[in-house]
């Protein structure tokens, strides 16, 4: 039998919200032990839910759209628009993605990470933890957390160069205000 409970809310903007969930009846490591669940309440002047394209090194995403619509992009296949009751998107590691709620619509996506643990949750913390999402927030917390901007051209190598200057400058500056647990492998 299930043992979800949410373990932590934080606030990504204004109408939009991530719970962190665990499910105890499903051991450590599992895929469905952890995720984060966003809500975007799609009213006039909320954050839309949008996140710019991306990569991980380490880690594959599950992007499983709950409630309402949204657009996912993943390199080698395009952009999709998932709907609540379609299947989980896989997003392997290494592969440049992004997504975004439609504007004034209702929606709410789960994000799954392999391995499994505690770290996209941690991710956020750290993204978020002046308050807001500043762009050195953004910068330590994609150096600290497996995630690399994709800049124009699809180089990898210099998004991983971009990020080791750009979140070294950030988390000397301004370094993150509680532990992180990177994941297994960095």
């Amino acid at each position: 039998m299930a043992q979800i409970r949410c373990v932590d809310t934080i606030t990504i903007g204004k109408g939009c919200v991530m719970k962190v969930m665990v499910d105890d009846s499903k051991p450590d490591g599992h895929l469905d032990h952890n995720w984060t669940e966003t809500t975007y309440d799609g009213k006039p002047g909320s954050m839309k839910l949008e996140v710019p394209g991306h990569w991980h090194k380490y880690h594959d995403e599950y992007m499983e759209v709950l409630r309402g619509r949204m657009t996912l992009y993943l390199e080698g296949t395009g952009s999709v628009v998932l709907a609540a009751g379609d299947e989980r998107l896989k997003i392997p590691r290494w592969h440049v993605h992004s997504f975004a709620a439609f504007e004034g619509e209702e929606a709410m996506l789960k994000e799954l990470t392999d391995p499994s643990g505690e770290f996209k949750a941690e991710f956020f913390r750290n993204m978020t933890q002046s308050g807001s999402m500043t762009i050195i927030d953004a910068l330590r917390a994609f150096w600290d957390g497996d995630a690399y901007i994709s800049l124009p051209g699809n180089i990898k190598l210099l998004d991983q160069a971009f990020m080791a200057v750009a979140g070294t400058i950030a988390r000397f500056f301004w370094p993150a205000t509680r532990a992180y647990k990177a994941y297994p492998d960095m």
